[in-house]
C-alpha cells in the first residue's frame, strides 16, 4: 500500500493488519493530508474542511475540477504536437524537456481514462513505444537544433533516456548554441564566428584547485581540472571498503548546475520553505529563530535528497534528514551543525568549500556574494548501483541529520 493508492483509491489497512501495518497507513495518510492542504488555494480549502480523508479531499477535487471528454482529448494532442513553436530561445533544454515529459504524460493518462474510446486505447498503445518518444522529442527540437538533432537521428538503437543523457551533455558542452539564425543574420554569424578563433578560448580560465596546490592552474577550470579528478578517484579507491556513511551511486554524466541551498554554518537544522523538495514528509510543529531573533513556524518534518554537482564532474546525491519544513523561510538552508558531529569536515578554498567524509569530497559550494550556495545538478541523473552493493545499501548509505 503506497500514498497513491490511498489518496486515489482509497486503500485501508485490512481487519487483519498488524499494528505496525496500521502505523503506516496512519503516517502516509497524515503526510498526504498535509501536502494536500498545502497546495490548495484558501477558497478550495474552505470547501474541502468537511472531509476527513485525504481520499474524501481528492474524490471532491476530481468531481469537481477535473474535465475529461473529447475537446480536453483533443486540446492535450494539440499541446503536446505543438510544443515546438511554444519554444523560447531563452528556455533551457531541462526546461523544455520538462515540459515535454509533462505534456507527454498528461495525453497518456487521458488515452487510459476512458474504456468506451477505441481510438484512445489504439494511441495509449502507440505511446507506449519508447521509439515514438524519442522520435517525438526529435521532431520538437529540429526546428531549434538542425545540426545536433541530425546527427542524434543517425543513432538507431538510441533510447529516449540516453537521447536525454546526450542533450544533457550537448547542453553543458554548449553544443546547443546553433539554432537556425535568418538569412539576414546568417553572414553576420559567420564572421563572428572566424573572428573568434584567433583568440585563444581558454585565456581567462584558471583553476582555483591548481592554484592552491601550486601547479599550472591556466587554461582550465576546476569542473575540467584532470588532476583533481585523478586525485579524487584515488582518495575513492582508497576509502572503498570503508564508505558507511558516503553513498556511491554517482553518474559520469556532466550537467548543468543550480544552486539552491545556502551552506550554512549558524543554522541548527536543515530547512525549507519548498515542499516539492521532500521525499517524505510527516506533520511537525516547533518553531525556528532565524536571522534578526525572528521566530518562524515550522509545520512538517521529513527527508530530502540533494544531487550535488563534484569538482570531477560527477553526481552524489545526499539524502537529509529531519528536515524542517518552514512555509514562510522562503530560501533552502544546509545546516552545517546537523552533520558536524558525524565526523565530516569542511574547507574554503578561494571561492568554493568543500565538505569531506574523511578525504573523500561529498558536497560542493560556491560563494555568490558573501553566502555559498551548493552546486546541484538540474537534473536527476540515472543512478548505477556498484555491483557489490545492494539498493538497501544505498538506501542506508548516507543520512545526513542532526
Amino acid at each position: 500500500m503506497g500514498t497513491q493508492s490511498i489518496v486515489i483509491e482509497g486503500a485501508q489497512p485490512s481487519q487483519y493488519a498488524l499494528s505496525a501495518e496500521r502505523e503506516a497507513y496512519t503516517t502516509m495518510s497524515q503526510s498526504a493530508f498535509l501536502v494536500l492542504i498545502q497546495v490548495l488555494s484558501k477558497p478550495i480549502l474552505k470547501k474541502v474542511a468537511k472531509y476527513q480523508t485525504p481520499h474524501e479531499i481528492w474524490s471532491y477535487l476530481k468531481q469537481t475540477y477535473h474535465v475529461d471528454n473529447a475537446f480536453s482529448f483533443i486540446h492535450q494532442m494539440h499541446a503536446l504536437f505543438d510544443l515546438s513553436q511554444t519554444f523560447n530561445t531563452t528556455e533551457s533544454i531541462s526546461d523544455f524537456l520538462d515540459r515535454f515529459e509533462t505534456e507527454w504524460e498528461r495525453l497518456y493518462q487521458l488515452t487510459g481514462s476512458s474504456s468506451s474510446n477505441s481510438y484512445r486505447r489504439t494511441l495509449r498503445q502507440f505511446l507506449d513505444h519508447d521509439e515514438a518518444k524519442r522520435d517525438f522529442l526529435l521532431a520538437s527540437l529540429i526546428k531549434h537544433y538542425p545540426n545536433p538533432v541530425d546527427n542524434l537521428t543517425t543513432k538507431e538503437n538510441l533510447t529516449y533516456v540516453e537521447l536525454k543523457s546526450r542533450l544533457f551533455t550537448l547542453s553543458t558542452n554548449n553544443q546547443l548554441n546553433n539554432r537556425l539564425t535568418t538569412t539576414n543574420d546568417s553572414a553576420l554569424v559567420v564572421r563572428t564566428a572566424k573572428q573568434s578563433n584567433k583568440t585563444t578560448p581558454y585565456a581567462d580560465k584558471w583553476c582555483t584547485y591548481c592554484k592552491k596546490r601550486a601547479h599550472t592552474y591556466k587554461g582550465h577550470t576546476w569542473q575540467q581540472c584532470r588532476r583533481l579528478k585523478k586525485d579524487t578517484d584515488k582518495r575513492t579507491s582508497v576509502d572503498t571498503q570503508n564508505h558507511a556513511f558516503v553513498t556511491h551511486a554517482q553518474t559520469a554524466v556532466s550537467l548543468p548546475h543550480l544552486y539552491n541551498w545556502k551552506f550554512d554554518t549558524c543554522a541548527s537544522s536543515h530547512m525549507t520553505s519548498d515542499i516539492g523538495k521532500f521525499e517524505a514528509l510527516k506533520p511537525h510543529h516547533g518553531i525556528v529563530t532565524v536571522g534578526g531573533n525572528t521566530p518562524l513556524q515550522a509545520t512538517g518534518i521529513g527527508s530530502v535528497i540533494i544531487n550535488c554537482l563534484l569538482p570531477d564532474g560527477k553526481i552524489n546525491p545526499l539524502r537529509l534528514t529531519e528536515v524542517l519544513y518552514v512555509p514562510s523561510l522562503n530560501h533552502n538552508l544546509f545546516s552545517w551543525n546537523s552533520c558536524r558531529s558525524k565526523g565530516y569536515r569542511w574547507e574554503a578554498i578561494d571561492s568554493h568549500v568543500y565538505l569531506y567524509n574523511r578525504n573523500t569530497i561529498i558536497l560542493t559550494a560556491e560563494f555568490h556574494g558573501n553566502l555559498p550556495y551548493i552546486i546541484e545538478a538540474t537534473h536527476h541523473a540515472l543512478v548505477t548501483f556498484p555491483s557489490t552493493k545492494s539498493y538497501m545499501y544505498w538506501h542506508s548509505a548516507l543520512y545526513l541529520g542532526k
